[in-house]
C-alpha cells in the first residue's frame, strides 16, 4: 500500500515522499543547494556548487527497504543521496564524479567510514 507525505528532514531538505513495499522515493519541494569538492575531467579537484531542482526524483541511492536497518533512506546521507541521484542521472557527470561526491556529502554529514564505501 503506497504512502504519500510531505516532509522536512533533520537537514532542511523539503520532500513529498512515496513510500510502498518495493522502497522510498521522494520529489524535492524545494531547490537543494549543496557544495562540495569532486574530480573534474582532468582529475583535479575543485568545488562546485551543485543545486538540484525542485521536483527532481530520487529514490535515495537505489537502497532495498531490506537494509533500512542499516542505511536508513531518511538521515545522515538523504542530501547526498539526492545530489548523487541528480548528478548520474543528468549525464552532465561521471559515475565516478557523482560517487565522490556522494562519499564527500556523506563525510561532511559525519556519516562513519564504513557506511560511505559499503
Amino acid at each position: 500500500m503506497k504512502q504519500n507525505t510531505q516532509t522536512q528532514t533533520r537537514s532542511g531538505v523539503s520532500l513529498f515522499l512515496y513510500d510502498d513495499t518495493d522502497g522510498m522515493e521522494a520529489l524535492l519541494t524545494e531547490d537543494l543547494v549543496s557544495h562540495v569538492v569532486m574530480p573534474s575531467e582532468h582529475n583535479d579537484y575543485m568545488e562546485r556548487t551543485i543545486t538540484v531542482p525542485k521536483d527532481a526524483f530520487t529514490d535515495f541511492a537505489s537502497c532495498p527497504r531490506l537494509l533500512w536497518n542499516i542505511f536508513a533512506p531518511i538521515g545522515k546521507r538523504t542530501r547526498a543521496a539526492i545530489v548523487h541521484d541528480y548528478l548520474y542521472t543528468t549525464g552532465r557527470y561521471s559515475r565516478q564524479q557523482a560517487d565522490y561526491a556522494f562519499r564527500e556529502l556523506m563525510r561532511e554529514c559525519k556519516v562513519g567510514f564504513t557506511k560511505r564505501w559499503l
